[in-house]
């Protein structure tokens, strides 16, 4: 199975059209062709991301590196794989053993994976944490993903990261009056949000 992911902005709306066009070569030598939105993509058993188009108002984008090392196509330091997720050392790592946790079905952001790509992602991730925490003897575990401007990575990931007193990495937090948050108006709108 082969397929290319795309979408496009619409410009009146500003809503994402996404787009999955896939091909079967059964045994039979004939070949299906589906198109349709992101509740039909492929089986993630297939080559999920062999071909990645992005069309973001008009602009293509290169072919996704997460998806070329999960097909084999680039080299990377797999070290966990299921039918769901791909898990390997980060290239830049911010400290030996930096695992990166991959859904094998090309998702952009974290609230566009789809829910079993999602429960395998966290699962693997405690796997991840466990294994590091074992084979390193670490000081503790960052878990951390990013999204929108602030990824690197047009493939949502998650990272997890073994920590060490002194390791020079950590959160710069800004320096917030917090009585000058109205949290129960927060509140209400988040919540409304989430009921949604």
């Amino acid at each position: 199975m082969s397929f290319t992911v795309g979408f496009k902005v619409n410009d009146e709306t500003g809503e994402r059209n996404d787009e999955i066009t896939g091909t079967n070569d059964e045994t039979t030598g004939t070949n299906d062709e589906t198109t349709g939105t992101n509740d039909e993509i492929a089986n993630p058993n297939d080559e999920i991301g062999e071909t990645i188009n992005w069309f973001e108002r008009g602009i293509a984008m290169p072919t996704c590196i997460f998806c070329d090392i999960i097909n084999r196509q680039a080299e990377g330091h797999i070290i966990y794989e299921d039918d769901l997720v791909c898990c390997f050392l980060d290239k830049y790592p911010i400290n030996p053993g930096h695992i990166l946790i991959v859904p094998k079905r090309h998702a952009v952001e974290f609230t566009d994976v789809d829910p079993d790509s999602l429960h395998a992602v966290i699962l693997a991730a405690q796997k991840a944490a466990k294994a590091i925490e074992s084979s390193f003897g670490t000081d503790g575990i960052t878990v951390m993903q990013n999204n929108g401007i602030f990824k690197d990575v047009e493939h949502y990931h998650m990272h997890i990261v073994p920590r060490y007193k002194g390791d020079g990495f950590g959160w710069v937090e800004p320096d917030i009056d917090v009585s000058s948050i109205d949290f129960d108006s927060l509140e209400k709108k988040i919540r409304g949000a989430m009921a949604e």
